[in-house]
């Protein structure tokens, strides 16, 4: 999916939700754990610590809990958007909505053009409703 940014306008949100970057091993293993809890399949911390100054990864933090991960990535006037995942006790209550305002807002301010990601069937509506559209669809097979 993708969003043009150039004539997009931000909705302000009325109850900031604060993306906290991973700056060390610590950070990284939270990262992993919420991750996990998430989407269901590990990413090891290690790995993320290694990489971490290439890649943005993130923990989103809500009042004084940490609900979920995001992944960001620039590259040639675009951001990428990724393993936007909140944890079960705060899906469906508009916290993806609010870590993607914030997102697309630095980006705008920041002079980007494009914001890409890939949606699950569980983002889509959130996606299409901050005014994302589809690209193409991706199908992920299994060989028996």
């Amino acid at each position: 999916m993708s969003l043009c940014l150039k004539d997009y306008k931000v909705i302000p949100v009325s109850n900031s939700i604060d993306i906290v970057p991973v700056e060390n091993l610590a950070d990284a293993t939270l990262w992993s754990n919420l991750f996990q809890q998430s989407f269901g399949y590990l990413i090891s911390d290690r790995v993320i610590d290694v990489i971490k100054d290439q890649v943005s990864f993130c923990n989103l933090k809500y009042e004084d809990q940490f609900i979920g991960t995001m992944v960001t990535y620039k590259l040639d006037n675009s951001i990428g958007i990724h393993s936007m995942g909140n944890t079960e006790p705060f899906r469906k209550r508009g916290f993806a909505e609010m870590a993607m305002q914030v997102v697309l807002s630095d980006a705008i301010e920041e002079g980007l053009d494009y914001a890409h990601l890939q949606a699950s069937p569980m983002g889509l509506s959130v996606y299409k409703k901050l005014g994302f559209e589809e690209i193409f669809k991706m199908y992920n097979y299994r060989i028996k």
